[in-house]
């Protein structure tokens, strides 16, 4: 079962719909977010990418690479 390439997106289904709930992404998808809570939601996602890159180097991150310039841009 843990060699199911399925194996992950079933071990966090929960967190998913769990989030997909949440008040901020109520905000997103009705397009009412603030400025201010979009740009605190930017820099936590700049940190928390920032953070990933160092901890794993080995880790093909061009797509991690490629958010974490995008949203360093935005934010900076």
């Amino acid at each position: 079962m843990a060699d199911s390439p399925n194996f992950l997106k079933e071990q966090t289904k929960e967190f998913h719909r769990s989030a997909e709930r949440s008040e901020f992404m109520q905000l997103v998808l009705s397009g009412s977010v603030s400025e201010s809570l979009w740009y605190g939601y930017l820099l936590n996602q700049y940190i928390c990418y920032n953070v990933l890159e160092e901890l794993v180097p080995f880790v093909d991150s061009t797509k991690m690479t490629r958010r974490y310039s995008y949203i360093s841009d935005m934010v900076g």
